[in-house]
């Protein structure tokens, strides 16, 4: 996993080449929701990895895939439950949903904001930016 990670942290022809294999997306997805906290993180991480930095094709590939669902889920499920989010994670998966946001705006402006919306996004920031147990 943590290759995988690594790979998804580089330049976009790098995370090109990982998007394009056959069910990469898909299977950190279906990581990200299981029960083993530490490979759910590293997940988490590589599909915000992804996001970052990403070229317009990437994010509409991972957007189109269900990251900005994911990414939020997890923020959601972890923010009830503090002790277990940690400052990194989050704010690798801020800056993964400004990027998609951004790129967003240049190209499908109300789909993105709309599934932010649609999966409480807003909410869950808001919640977040209220959590007592994240550093400033």
């Amino acid at each position: 996993m943590l290759g995988v990670v690594n790979v998804l942290a580089g330049n976009n022809e790098h995370k090109t080449m990982a998007l394009q294999r056959d069910n990469l997306l898909s299977t950190l997805i279906t990581i990200s929701k299981q029960d083993i906290q530490l490979v759910r993180k590293e997940a988490i991480i590589a599909l915000a990895n992804a996001s970052c930095d990403a070229s317009v094709s990437n994010v509409q590939l991972l957007v189109d895939a269900g990251v900005i669902e994911t990414l939020i889920n997890y923020l959601k499920e972890f923010n009830m439950n503090s002790t277990l989010l940690v400052d990194h994670i989050v704010v690798v998966i801020l800056e993964a949903l400004i990027h998609i946001c951004g790129t967003g705006e240049e190209t499908n402006p109300t789909v993105y904001c709309n599934k932010l919306e649609q999966c409480d996004g807003l909410t869950v920031l808001e919640e977040l930016q209220s959590n007592e147990h994240l550093s400033e």
